[in-house]
């Protein structure tokens, strides 16, 4: 779009990017790949108080398509919105919004693949910077949706990234991060899945980055959905599908409330004006359909915070809440929290009832994010990592988290109150009854069947 200057002027908008299926790029042979790549234009630049363009949107509708005789077929397809322009002194553009959608079915062509591979790429585009007093644009929404159905082998992946909200030269005017969302439903005899949701703000933001993945293999009819934000409402409680991971950074008031609300001893081990980096949802289950004796799907969720944003540094605390388990076929669950690289908490549990129990008004504290403590750095990275394995239809778990910064805890790490948490979750996923031999994060015995870190 072109630039403007003055008082209520507004720069020209990017122009749009349109690929659908009337015009779709078709390949074929004994083996064969076809790809398709749209881009909306930037927006215009203003200045002199004009305010910037809006980056151009993009569009792709089953934009590819092909087919093979028994060979292996490859599709992608590839969508940016254009870029927010940049302001002086009026209001930075908002980032063009990237939509990638593609539906391929293998069984329909006359002839078919024995490998389908699936590719999708939806980035939204960066809102504009804005100077002299403008707030940053906010950045672009990506969404991506594949639907692929095969008779051999289907390889299916979506990522979606936002676009990352417009830095300003005033505090606290950054653009918003643009929402992310990838989903992906497959059909096939084998093969994998797998979804990442990621969206980001400029530097000097608590929050950087957050990231959303899940994954599992192709069994039946599988589907995985991740979506990542910041600073907004979170997405409603997800039960049912192969593999998912929802993350919301910055979460809003009104959702954190209604998380202190219902769990009690949450709302007690975060105390008085907590900082929450994030609330997020991680869980799995069997594909239906499936007939594969085991299925294992992973689903994740990574941040990045800058901690010298904090006005004070607490401790790092997590909560797990909203726990559910579908079906009887679930054989083990897995949870590890990671800090700064390092495994500070986890988890195993041999039923999905195991998993729920802790999964229910429990809280852990890991210690200090203090200058000069294990957590201290400038900048902590976190990933949580749940794995759910089961083996009938129906069957499956999903969890809850709340992470942020309540304030210090006693020492030796552990509040009173998630001791005793971690404590009667130990007795639920033991039968009634707690052993012996395990050690809090100050090193005394405790309680056992538990994994606690040393921090």
């Amino acid at each position: 779009g072109a630039g403007a200057a003055g008082a209520g002027l507004i720069a020209g908008k990017g122009g749009a990017a349109s690929g659908v299926t009337a015009a779709a790029v078709t390949a074929s042979g004994p083996s064969a790949m076809a790809s398709a790549a749209l881009t909306g234009g930037a927006g215009g630049v203003g200045t002199s108080s004009a305010g910037g363009g809006a980056g151009g949107g993009a569009t792709a509708l089953n934009a590819v398509t092909g087919a093979t005789n028994g060979g292996s077929l490859v599709l992608s397809q590839t969508v940016s919105g254009g870029a927010g322009g940049a302001s002086t002194g009026g209001k930075a553009g908002s980032g063009g919004a990237a939509s990638d959608t593609l539906v391929f079915n293998d069984t329909l062509n006359m002839t078919h693949s024995a490998t389908v591979g699936l590719t999708l790429t939806a980035t939204g585009g960066d809102g504009g910077a804005g100077h002299g007093g403008s707030a940053g644009g906010a950045g672009g929404a990506a969404t991506g949706v594949l639907t692929a159905t095969g008779t051999g082998a289907v390889t299916a992946s979506v990522t979606s990234q936002g676009g990352t909200g417009g830095a300003a030269d005033s505090p606290g005017a950054a653009g918003m991060a643009g929402a992310a969302s990838a989903s992906a439903q497959a059909m096939g005899a084998s093969g994998t899945l797998t979804v990442r949701a990621s969206t980001a703000l400029p530097t000097g933001k608590l929050v950087q980055s957050i990231t959303a993945s899940a994954g599992g293999v192709v069994d039946g009819a599988s589907l995985a959905q991740a979506q990542a934000l910041i600073g907004k409402t979170a997405p409603v409680f997800a039960v049912g599908d192969q593999a998912v991971a929802l993350a919301t950074a910055a979460p809003t008031s009104t959702n954190t409330a209604a998380v202190l609300a219902a769990n009690a001893a949450i709302k007690s081990a975060f105390g008085l004006s907590p900082v929450f980096f994030v609330i997020g949802e991680l869980g799995g289950g069997y594909a239906v359909g499936g007939v594969a004796a085991s299925e294992t799907v992973t689903a994740e969720i990574d941040e990045t915070i800058d901690l010298t944003k904090l006005a004070s540094r607490k401790d790092l605390a997590i909560g797990f809440y909203g726990g559910s388990a579908t079906g009887a076929g679930v054989t083990g669950v897995t949870f590890d929290l990671y800090a700064d690289g390092t495994d500070v908490l986890s988890k195993s549990f041999a039923s999905g009832g195991a998993a729920q129990a802790w999964f229910s008004n429990n809280a852990v504290d890991l210690g200090s994010l203090g200058v000069g403590q294990p957590l201290g750095a400038n900048t902590l990275t976190l990933r949580a990592v749940l794995t759910v394995t089961s083996a009938s239809a129906g069957s499956g778990f999903y969890g809850q988290v709340i992470i942020g910064d309540p304030p210090a805890s006693p020492p030796g790490g552990l509040s009173r109150l998630s001791v005793f948490s971690q404590y009667m979750a130990a007795v639920a996923d033991n039968g009634g009854a707690a052993s012996s031999g395990l050690v809090s994060t100050s090193g005394h015995a405790l309680f056992g069947r538990l994994s606690l870190p040393r921090v």
